[in-house]
């Protein structure tokens, strides 16, 4: 079909071209790796725009601290500094997109009113609150109740007491009154009376006070209430200043909260890169592992292939030239052969009712003429084509099978027509005619299997005498059939599909996945041609380790037995 300089060059453009899609797809990944990202822009501008804002709050809390000094003046200031962090605050609210930050920068937009209006309640208690005041009022106070003080008459009251007492001496008592008296006391011989008479004095004066004392008393009077007042002062004011520390603590926590979530950002977005880098090379590795393997396998296909056109035309290029010198010698005229594309056809004399015929090249065919394949079938005397279907081999790509209805005991034709086929080196292939019969019903013996204790999804596989698989058939209703069969010795093994894909798997210790529970028939059945047997098969019925018939064992127990004793009597003989 194509010359073998054709081939060399259709194989250097093939390299060439995987050569040069490598080289674009490595600058492409280089592009990947090198190129920068807008994330790394966008969390330096915020870096920035949060250190603008801790910036301004610094200032705004040093025009704080002159503030509470009482240098009012700078209060307006102060509103200006407020102003333009308010304003960061602003542009970097524009920029997150996080609803977890934009509700932290809500939190620090609410200390910065609180601040303000904490500010502002501080500087009205200084403003509302001078000394001056404070003392003009208490001396008014007191110089008030003073006079009132000085003014007002006082009432003197005097009390005097007399004590007057003397004693009454009683009539001395007889013998009979004074024995009465031993049992029943009576008064005594004496009585003390006292006498108590009080004389009250009333006058009113006008007190007359020293000047010194009063000024003295009035001025401690005025400091004590002067020191009240500014001692309440002084602990409203710590009180408006600790709430100014508390709202800027959690301004700083605030705002340190944003500074690590960027630096978390930051740390997060160099970690994707590192995986995206990681991913890009290791993604950009295979990809030229792929293409290296692919160059070298297609290397060693067109050297394969162009080796062996090479040694197919030196060969043919010998056997020329030999068939050219035995004409010369015979003295007859050189005729030059005709090559055929070499198949092996498959169709055995004596067909088997679920056989197939299959044609089998050397090499991969170009094309295949349609109507150039016959299928005939005899009916008495006379040869009639029946319908087949000509599809590639799943496997092989250099067989292709014929599949037909055969009829049991029916003879049949095959036959392809010259030049029907053509491979991809050039040659055609040669006439082809194959005759054959099918077999009849009773050449075959059927197997019935009636299975118990089986999954839901299980198939049956019958072996031949060599443990080789003949056929599978799936488990249907607790039933396993084996159709048209050779007659021969056979046995069957059940395997539980826990995956339903018709095959045996083994396990798997990463899945911790157990193999496929194997069961064996535990009889060696012989089928006669003509014959149905039917069996019943609980695959439960022996332990797993016996059922498997000792004919399809590769170790036979007594070969077993043999080679144990033969073992024994040689350590025997070496004692």
């Amino acid at each position: 079909m194509f010359s073998t300089s054709s081939k060399i060059v259709l194989g250097y453009i093939v390299l060439v071209g995987l050569l040069m899609g490598a080289f674009t797809y490595t600058i492409q990944q280089m592009n990947l790796l090198t190129t920068p990202t807008n994330l790394r822009d966008q969390l330096d501008h915020r870096r920035h725009i949060t250190h603008r804002i801790i910036s301004q709050l610094y200032d705004a809390e040093i025009i704080g601290q002159t503030l509470r000094t009482g240098n009012l003046d700078e209060y307006h200031h102060y509103l200006k500094a407020m102003k333009e962090v308010n304003a960061s605050i602003d542009t970097l609210e524009i920029i997150l997109t996080d609803t977890l930050q934009q509700a932290r920068l809500d939190t620090v937009r609410t200390l910065l009113r609180n601040k303000q209006w904490n500010m502002y309640a501080v500087l009205e208690a200084m403003r509302n609150t001078p000394t001056d005041q404070i003392y003009q009022e208490q001396l008014d106070s007191l110089i008030a109740q003073q006079d009132s003080l000085l003014s007002t008459p006082h009432v003197r009251r005097k009390v005097i007491t007399h004590h007057n007492s003397y004693t009454i001496h009683h009539k001395k008592k007889g013998f009979f009154k004074r024995l009465a008296d031993v049992f029943a006391p009576g008064k005594e011989d004496s009585t003390q009376v006292s006498n108590v008479i009080q004389e009250e004095y009333t006058d009113t004066l006008d007190e007359v006070y020293s000047p010194i004392d009063t000024i003295s008393h009035m001025i401690t009077g005025i400091q004590h209430k002067v020191f009240q007042t500014r001692q309440k002062e002084t602990e409203m004011l710590n009180t408006r200043i600790n709430s100014l520390r508390i709202v800027g603590s959690g301004l700083s926590q605030r705002v340190n909260q944003l500074l690590e979530n960027i630096e978390h950002d930051e740390q997060e977005a160099a970690r994707v890169k590192l995986m995206q880098e990681e991913e890009i090379r290791k993604n950009a590795a295979k990809t030229m592992a792929h293409i290296a393997i692919a160059a070298f396998i297609l290397v060693l296909v067109f050297s394969v292939v162009i080796a062996r056109d090479i040694t197919r035309n030196n060969h043919y290029r010998k056997e020329l030239e030999k068939a050219k010198k035995k004409a010369e010698k015979e003295g007859k005229e050189y005729v030059e052969p005709t090559v055929f594309l070499p198949v092996d056809v498959y169709a055995p004399g004596t067909m088997d009712i679920y056989d197939y015929i299959s044609l089998t090249f050397t090499e991969p065919l170009a094309t295949a003429a349609d109507g150039a394949i016959h299928l005939k079938q005899k009916v008495d005397s006379l040869w009639n084509d029946v319908p087949y279907d000509f599809v590639p081999d799943s496997l092989n790509l250099m067989r292709y099978n014929v599949y037909a209805d055969w009829v049991p005991g029916e003879s049949y034709a095959f036959e392809v027509d010259s030049t029907a086929f053509h491979g991809i080196y050039g040659l055609f292939t040669d006439k082809i005619k194959k005759e054959f019969k099918v077999k009849k019903p009773e050449e075959y013996g059927q197997i019935f299997y009636n299975v118990t204790g089986a999954d839901s999804i299980a198939f049956v596989e019958l072996l031949d005498a060599q443990d080789k698989v003949v056929r599978t058939v799936p488990v249907v209703d607790g039933k396993a059939d084996f159709y048209f069969l050779n007659p021969g010795k056979y046995s069957a093994r059940l395997i539980n599909d826990t995956n339903g894909n018709g095959v045996w798997d083994t396990g798997k210790y990463e899945d911790k996945r157990q193999p496929e529970k194997v069961y064996y028939y535990p009889q060696v059945i012989e089928l006669k041609a003509n014959f149905d047997l039917t069996q019943d098969w609980n695959i439960h019925e022996k332990p797993l380790d016996k059922q498997k018939p000792d004919e399809l064992k590769k170790q036979k127990p007594d070969e077993d037995k043999k080679k144990r004793n033969q073992n024994n009597r040689s350590s025997g003989n070496n004692r």
